[in-house]
């Protein structure tokens, strides 16, 4: 495999826009004994950033709130070449915040585990809100016309500019984070083109995916890798298994590998629209699986969901990926930089009622 030929961008560049979970991400690295850190993360905010570094035109469509953590996680993204004109800062809600605290676990590997309560106050921090319904009529049609449109949220709002922008010819991305046991979720599925979601969180998820016919889905496995299955009701929809690279020493954090698995995928399949996707092998598919798991094991090496990107340049992943493909390992990994983080510290809304003077960290 050539990855001088996977990461070659077609004029006009690709276009993404998406929707779902973009939140202000806060890692605190005990092992270390280092500053806070915080970036643009969730899924839809990692997946939509990190097409941007490798070449894409990405398009968040969000609601979050006008406050500190907003405002910093715009720059971030922003930093990275992604349009943010259809993010809307509003002094109505607050910016979802997750922190990350990574540890030390057995045999040195650093764990991740996940607070979604502030260490001060107890209180639990802002949460996901997606774009109310009577909104949509304020995205211009010219942002929902996309190579791809990406969600990871079941909300009505969603659906809606997901069927928006697969009537414009877009190719539609679903990553739950969990099942429900409704209608929303059904059209979530049943619009979809591409399904990916993991072993851990599948719960109900196989029954009700059973029942309609994706044209790609995509199971992650952890350690054990990927299996993935494809076709229309008239070909084979066996599953198709394909193991991770051996990642080896030097793992930092795991957190945000998925999505860079999933950004590796979108772009070797997607990148030239839906004609090209309605034809795709199974070695096509294959060649972008084995993309997106090299991205993935990537980044197990950097602190935080993104944290290759601050590191790495573009010219230099085609070096380090082409390394990856040849030896199926990932060897010796060198951080050249501090990563950065953001100096003014962030405000909890809970801590903000009782003393407006105390932040999260």
């Amino acid at each position: 495999m050539n990855v001088n030929t996977i990461l070659e961008i077609v004029n006009p560049k690709p276009r993404c826009t998406g929707t779902g979970l973009i939140t202000l991400d806060i890692v605190m690295a005990q092992y270390a004994q280092a500053e806070p850190r915080y970036w643009a993360g969730g899924s839809c905010g990692n997946v939509l950033t990190i097409l941007s570094y490798i070449g894409w035109d990405s398009n968040p469509i969000a609601r979050l709130g006008n406050d500190v953590a907003g405002k910093y996680l715009v720059k971030d993204m922003e930093t990275w070449g992604v349009n943010c004109s259809n993010i809307c800062l509003s002094n109505s809600i607050s910016t979802p915040i997750i922190i990350e605290i990574l540890s030390n676990g057995r045999n040195g590997i650093p764990l991740h585990r996940w607070k979604w309560v502030c260490p001060n106050c107890g209180s639990r921090l802002p949460t996901y809100r997606p774009l109310p319904f009577k909104e949509i009529g304020k995205i211009s049609k010219d942002a929902l016309n996309s190579n791809i449109f990406y969600f990871d949220r079941v909300a009505r709002s969603n659906v809606e500019l997901a069927k928006i922008s697969k009537n414009l010819g877009a190719i539609i991305i679903f990553e739950p984070s969990r099942t429900r046991n409704d209608g929303i979720f059904e059209e979530c599925l049943e619009i979809a083109d591409i399904v990916k979601y993991s072993r851990g969180k599948n719960g109900n998820f196989r029954k009700a995916i059973e029942k309609i016919n994706v044209p790609l889905e995509i199971e992650t496995l952890g350690s054990e890798g990927i299996r993935y299955r494809s076709g229309n009701d008239t070909q084979d929809r066996e599953w198709n298994t394909m193991p991770a690279y051996r990642i080896g020493n030097g793992i930092k954090d795991t957190a945000g590998s998925g999505d860079w698995c999933s950004a590796g995928v979108i772009h070797a399949i997607c990148r030239f629209g839906r004609q090209h996707f309605k034809n795709l092998t199974h070695e096509a598919i294959q060649y972008a699986i084995n993309f997106g798991q090299a991205l993935a094991a990537l980044n197990c090496h950097y602190i935080g969901a993104r944290g290759l990107m601050y590191d790495v340049s573009r010219e230099d992943l085609e070096i380090l990926i082409q390394n990856i493909w040849d030896s199926k390992s990932i060897s010796h990994i060198v951080e050249k930089e501090e990563l950065p983080f953001v100096s003014s510290q962030i405000n909890c809304p809970g801590c903000m009622n009782t003393n407006p003077s105390r932040k999260i960290i």
